[in-house]
């Protein structure tokens, strides 16, 4: 909780100058699909010099006076961000993902997640321009949020190399995991 909580006030400041998930604005909206991700670093720039010799990623500060969270860049489309994070002694010390599932209600979300045993990290946020927000644990502990854009989600294309094209989930209890996720989006099971 500690880790969470530091985390998001890591972000707040920036939130405000986050730029809109989807530009140009449109009405199509993919509920289950993750459309944001940011990554909360311990070393931020050898993170950067990774992925963009890996990816060809770039990075572009929102507010350049304040160099704390960065926006990730693939062929001129933003994907997500990057900031620098440092955990208390007594968390995990290394990198973290944070992927954002796009919701068609996020108080809806957050209250289907608590019915089927996940959690509240950080409240719920309302951005202008960009939406609203929640950072959650699922019921093992995984973190990610869950947001409603203000501008549409991007839309749903094949993958280029470099772009974020799939998210795992290891589960020890495929059941609860399933229910869980089948709770907060529109999901069909394979298999």
């Amino acid at each position: 909780m500690i880790l969470s909580l530091m985390l998001w006030q890591s972000m707040a400041w920036a939130m405000t100058m986050l730029p809109a998930i989807n530009a140009p604005a449109s009405d199509v909206f993919l509920p289950g699909k993750f459309i944001w991700f940011d990554l909360a670093s311990p070393d931020k720039e050898l993170q950067k010099q990774f992925y963009q010799s890996i990816f060809s990623w770039s990075f572009h500060s929102p507010n350049p006076s304040a160099d704390l969270y960065e926006l990730i860049i693939i062929d001129g489309q933003v994907i997500g961000g990057i900031f620098q994070f440092s955990a208390p002694d007594d968390e995990q010390y290394a990198a973290i993902w944070i992927a954002q599932l796009s919701v068609a209600d996020v108080d809806a979300a957050v209250n289907k997640g608590k019915q089927h045993g996940g959690t509240v990290e950080a409240p719920a946020v309302t951005i202008d321009g960009r939406g609203r927000n929640v950072l959650l644990r699922d019921p093992a502990a995984a973190l990610f949020g869950v947001i409603k854009s203000a501008s549409g989600d991007p839309t749903d294309v094949e993958a280029a190399v470099g772009y974020i094209l799939w998210q795992d989930l290891y589960a020890r209890n495929i059941e609860t995991m399933q229910q869980f996720n089948l709770a907060l989006a529109a999901y069909c099971l394979l298999g």
